[in-house]
């Protein structure tokens, strides 16, 4: 959806809430609307601030920040959040060129996409551990987002990978991230590869959207759902393996992937459904059984040259291995693959060939 549409919408959104109390249904609360000063407050729902900015006290007894509430307020030049806040809405804060520090409380949980978006002096930022979703623009174009992309392109809040879309050639998204915010990977050309760690249970909504060099991606068993326009125009990907996890795959998430003709994935599983359904080439895939010997990267119980390629593909991302793959390919304990690994690999095949 287009900035303007969304901000039309979010529009609309507050006048309903205002018109119709249809803000009650966000929680167990008798509807209260009341005015009190500069703010316009629908039980306990912050949907507009008209004062003259500088210091701002938002009240005791808000649990949530509504779209557009403070929107291009320049002149607010500092915010205090009450204690028991639970979310921020899309384009809270837009374009307060004023703001340059923020400190969220305790118990905030959601950060909405473009809460903060412009805020260009926005520089420091303090982010509770309670806060499980941000969007991916919520901080866009701000000195705090550009800081942290300078110091890592991709960034992790609290085991959510927020943005990434800076990210050049080959990512592994580290372990012990469990989530992608909407768009974490939206419009990041450079990108060739992906593996996303086991933990991670959702493909968000256009988290690779327009990804146009991606050519591999890793989505590990466990992952539930792969959601709308997460790999929107991907034109590069011509295959995708599918975890037997995954028993959804929402409208139009592989849309515009003109390249894409095959999925891989177990005998019998959602993914076969949706190949047939969609008219993908299915491929059936074996699930990877460790022999237990290092440098065993195919399983079968010996060390060969089929290994050797394997794990060399692997190193050079061609191919994208499992996580139990990785472990059978990583000869070294580095915990990764290598071209390293490779050259071990080989003189091990070489040695029982001389044999």
């Amino acid at each position: 959806m287009k900035e303007g549409n969304k901000r039309r919408l979010y529009r609309m959104m507050a006048v309903i809430m205002i018109c119709t109390g249809m803000i009650s249904v966000l929680g167990n609360r008798k509807l209260a609307v009341k005015a009190a000063g500069d703010f316009r407050i629908v039980d306990g729902v912050l949907l507009k601030y008209s004062g003259p900015g500088g210091e701002v006290v938002i009240p005791e007894g808000v649990y949530q920040i509504g779209p557009e509430a403070f929107y291009e307020c320049e002149n607010l030049t500092s915010v205090t959040l009450p204690e028991g806040l639970e979310s921020i809405w899309s384009y809270a804060f837009y374009m307060c060129s004023g703001l340059t520090e923020i400190i969220f409380p305790e118990g905030l949980t959601v950060i909405e996409d473009c809460a903060f978006m412009h805020c260009e002096n926005l520089e420091h930022i303090t982010i509770p551990k309670s806060v499980t979703q941000i969007a991916s623009s919520a901080f866009e174009d701000t000195k705090w987002m550009d800081n942290q992309i300078k110091e890592n392109p991709l960034l992790i809040i609290n085991n959510i990978a927020v943005n990434g879309r800076e990210c050049v050639g080959n990512v592994v998204i580290p372990n012990g991230v469990t989530s992608l915010s909407i768009g974490a990977f939206n419009s990041c050309a450079a990108l060739k590869s992906v593996y996303i760690p086991k933990g991670v249970t959702s493909i968000s909504s256009f988290a690779f959207t327009y990804c146009s060099n991606l050519m591999n991606v890793s989505i590990p068993e466990g992952v539930t759902n792969i959601c709308e326009y997460a790999f929107n125009e991907c034109k590069s990907l011509n295959e995708i393996a599918i975890p037997n996890s995954v028993w959804r795959i929402e409208d139009e998430a592989f849309k515009g992937c003109g390249n894409l003709t095959t999925l891989k994935g177990y005998k019998g599983s959602y993914a076969e459904f949706y190949a047939q359904l969609n008219g993908y080439e299915f491929i059936y895939v074996e699930p990877f059984k460790p022999s237990g010997i290092k440098g065993d990267a195919d399983g079968n119980g010996k060390l060969d040259l089929a290994d050797v390629q394997k794990i060399l593909r692997a190193a050079l991302t061609i191919n994208i291995l499992t996580e139990e793959e990785i472990k059978a390919a990583d000869v070294t304990g580095d915990e990764k693959v290598t071209l390293q690994d490779a050259k071990e690999v080989l003189k091990a095949v070489l040695k029982i060939a001389s044999l």
